[in-house]
């Protein structure tokens, strides 16, 4: 039996779009996550009020996200008007009810313009995740979050 994602908070299927600047230098804004397929398009939202204006899209590939199946993520991160892309981001997903998180490292590969792929992820186990993608802020500040709830069956 296929088991796949069948309710999330923050979930956002086909034809979500968000409309922010890929760069802080772009001249012309474009939505979020628009170079990814919008089938399999998902957005994360902040996790904190310090993350506010961040947004970020993400396609999992193989799609849909599936308990116990190895999974990349093609994802694209746009900063607020005047902040500038992270130089790295950090991937991650956990189960709050569980108190655990993967039993595996994400890797995560800038590829330039706000895009970066993550590999190595596996939701090893049906449940509520989430994901999480954090990046440094100004020094002495805590780094920023975004996440994304999905319930695994």
């Amino acid at each position: 039996m296929k088991r796949c994602v069948t309710s999330a908070r923050w979930l956002t299927w086909a034809g979500a779009l968000v409309t922010a600047a890929l760069s802080g230098a772009a001249p012309a804004a474009l939505a979020c996550g628009e170079p990814l397929p919008a089938a399999t398009r998902l957005l994360a939202a902040p996790a904190s009020p310090a993350a506010e204006g961040w947004q970020l899209a993400l396609a999992p590939q193989p799609a849909p996200l599936t308990v116990g199946r190895p999974l990349a993520l093609d994802i694209v991160l746009c900063p607020p008007p005047g902040q500038a892309l992270p130089a790295s981001l950090a991937v991650d997903a956990w189960m709050p009810a569980h108190r655990h998180g993967m039993n595996y490292r994400a890797t995560v590969r800038a590829l330039g313009n706000g895009r970066y792929r993550a590999e190595g992820l596996l939701l090893h186990m049906p449940g509520h995740w989430q994901l999480t993608f954090e990046w440094p802020a100004d020094a002495g500040q805590v780094p920023l979050r975004l996440v994304l709830d999905v319930t695994l069956r």
